[in-house]
């Protein structure tokens, strides 16, 4: 987390030197999994960046199945236990299946009708039927499993469906509230202890992605005093058939000094006049200042460009995904 040794992005770095200021073979993008941690030279101020997913119970499937076969069994404490007990699970439902040739395709398909629950049902009729229904097999045996995988299969993709992406009452669903502060609590404290020897530093920010619903808040998580300063970075797709307020993408910016601010580049509302960028920030106004939040709020100014171009775009774009998102739907 501290010392990662990263591994090359050579995709994004193809991107990146597209531009001739980059081009330099010094400039490099590595990726870091599942945590990286930077520190200030004082080792006083710490952020944490994760991607997120292991506050969400659905990404734990395998941890929670081994813990129903075997409830003697020590629930995962370490992040490469959460790592080691899960990666296969999520690499093959949330990456491999989807870039499998055709079936590539149809599981895009199935993300997309996550969206909707009839459309689910049918969707796991049909699988469930299609798997069962094989020639040479007496009816009644083809019929029970029939029955025993829509089960499986309606507890797998409805537990995908109303994941904390689709939950848009709150910035976080209580499942995932709790799986964060056990995520922090927990693993991320003990793999911080391993590695800086108990050292805990005094100002810790974590920041992470996954739900799609930008936020920035200071949170208490036992073993982190005085508290913690927790920024979202929100997600930049479009996967829900209605506009939701809490759902948008934000760019988290940090200087030198580890000072955090988020810069909000929009949120789903109905109104296209709605649309507009602004800088926030975890920290409370009885906090130390934080110069680097002053410094990018004062370069932002909403209706100027590239700002007010951006929120224009973003308007105008949105809807034109939606109607999209419900055609794929309705079309198989």
């Amino acid at each position: 987390m501290f010392n990662p040794i990263p591994v090359p992005s050579v995709f994004l770095e193809g991107i990146i030197q597209r531009y001739a200021h980059l081009k330099d073979e010094k400039f490099k993008i590595g990726t870091v999994y599942p945590n990286l941690a930077l520190l200030t030279e004082d080792h006083r101020r710490c952020a944490i960046f994760t991607h997120g997913h292991f506050a969400e119970s659905m990404y734990l499937l395998m941890s929670t199945m081994r813990g129903l076969m075997f409830p003697k069994a020590a629930r995962p404490e370490l992040t490469w236990d959460y790592e080691a007990e899960n990666f296969a699970w999520i690499d093959f439902f949330w990456s491999t299946m989807g870039r499998s040739g055709a079936v590539g395709t149809d599981v895009e398909i199935i993300y997309d009708k996550l969206q909707s629950e009839s459309q689910l049902r049918l969707l796991i009729n049909n699988l469930a039927s299609g798997l069962a229904n094989r020639p040479g097999r007496a009816g009644w045996k083809n019929w029970l499993e029939a029955r025993l995988l829509k089960k499986v299969f309606n507890l797998v993709l409805f537990a995908a469906a109303n994941a904390d992406r689709t939950q848009t009452d709150d910035y976080l669903t209580d499942d995932a509230k709790k799986g964060l502060q056990s995520y922090i609590e927990g693993a991320v404290l003990k793999q911080i202890k391993i590695e800086r020897n108990g050292n805990i530093p005094p100002n810790v920010a974590v920041i992470f992605g996954h739900t799609h619903k930008p936020f920035q808040s200071q949170m208490k998580f036992d073993g982190y005093e005085p508290g913690v300063n927790v920024y979202n970075t929100g997600g930049w797709v479009i996967d829900s058939k209605d506009p939701h307020p809490k759902i948008g993408g934000a760019v988290v910016l940090a200087d030198e000094n580890l000072n955090l601010t988020s810069v909000r580049m929009y949120n789903e509302v109905k109104d296209a006049s709605a649309y507009a960028v602004k800088v926030e920030t975890a920290t409370k106004p009885d906090d130390a200042k934080n110069p680097f939040h002053e410094r990018i709020t004062g370069l932002v100014d909403a209706e100027k460009n590239p700002w007010k171009a951006f929120s224009d775009t973003a308007a105008s774009e949105i809807p034109r995904r939606v109607a999209n998102l419900q055609i794929k739907i309705a079309q198989w």
